[in-house]
């Protein structure tokens, strides 16, 4: 079937655009069909056909309209399929699939732009409410740990998503303010957690020098706290194993190669020694 497909549409294109024929024209003597404006450029300067090289003129070469309606007829590519559009509709409803298409590129630029305030919005509602939060904490200084870990959970929630749709200096500063939060309420986990998370981020940035300096200190943290602060046996081990990972990568991205491979070599052993549960991989 698929041999069949690839002959007519083989069959049904000019020769010398290799495109699909537009108002075809025949040639009176080998009878192989080009677009008329193809075939007219030609015509305008070689005296013969450019398939048979035999004398031809323009009035010579009669539309053919029969196989004109059965190209017509045959599906095309969508120009929009180099953004995801994977339609092939028939070649005479291809304007009006354009203008409906939803990969066209005003479409998927007005998606973005929603899709960017929304964030927007919900970073403002995240960032007001984490404020809110530590303003009435000074007065009271009672706010259970459940509390911060819910504040903490939620900044780097949106920070994800907002990573998710390339915001990354959004996406960066909620987890910054997410780190806050951790070590006003002296949360080792999340503190280093979120310092991982920042370095991770920052690399979209390349602000590799900047990564380093986060994924450092998780490390120097990850070593001086005790098993005792990690809601697992196995947490702090993943910790070591992310942040070793990231960093490898982020010193390929710095040329600083020796360095690397002694870093994603140390990643690489702690993930066989106690597979993780990839809570801290990247998203």
């Amino acid at each position: 079937m698929q041999s069949e497909m690839e002959l007519i549409q083989r069959l049904s294109d000019c020769p010398i655009c290799c495109d699909q024929l537009e108002d075809a024209r025949e040639c009176p003597h080998c009878h192989t069909l080009f677009c008329k404006e193809c075939l007219h450029l030609w015509l305008s300067s070689h005296s013969t056909c450019p398939s048979c090289r035999k004398s031809t003129q323009r009035h010579q070469c009669k539309e053919n309209i029969p196989v004109q309606r059965f190209v017509n007829c045959l599906p095309v590519t969508c120009p929009y399929n180099v953004n995801g559009c994977r339609a092939r509709p028939a070649k005479t409803d291809l304007d009006s699939h354009q203008s409906a298409c939803e990969f066209h590129p005003q479409k998927i630029k007005k998606h973005v732009e929603d899709r960017r305030k929304q964030l927007k919005q919900a970073s403002d509602a995240i960032v007001k409410k984490i404020n809110a939060f530590l303003q009435s904490n000074k007065k009271s200084n009672k706010s259970s740990n459940d509390l911060w870990v819910q504040h903490i959970d939620s900044a780097l929630e949106t920070g994800k998503k907002c990573f998710s749709s390339a915001e990354y200096l959004q996406a960066v500063s909620l987890a910054t303010l997410a780190l806050q939060l951790a070590e006003k309420s002296n949360n080792k986990e999340k503190e280093i957690y979120c310092l991982i998370k920042i370095g991770f981020w920052l690399t979209f940035q390349a602000k590799y020098e900047k990564a380093l300096e986060h994924l450092c200190r998780a490390r120097q943290l990850l070593q001086q706290t005790s098993q005792d602060n990690f809601n697992s046996s196995n947490r702090k081990n993943e910790l070591l194993a992310s942040c070793a990972m990231h960093t490898g990568a982020c010193l390929l991205k710095e040329s600083q190669f020796d360095e690397a491979r002694a870093a994603l070599e140390e990643a690489k052993a702690l993930y066989c020694a106690q597979p993780p549960s990839g809570v801290v991989m990247a998203e």
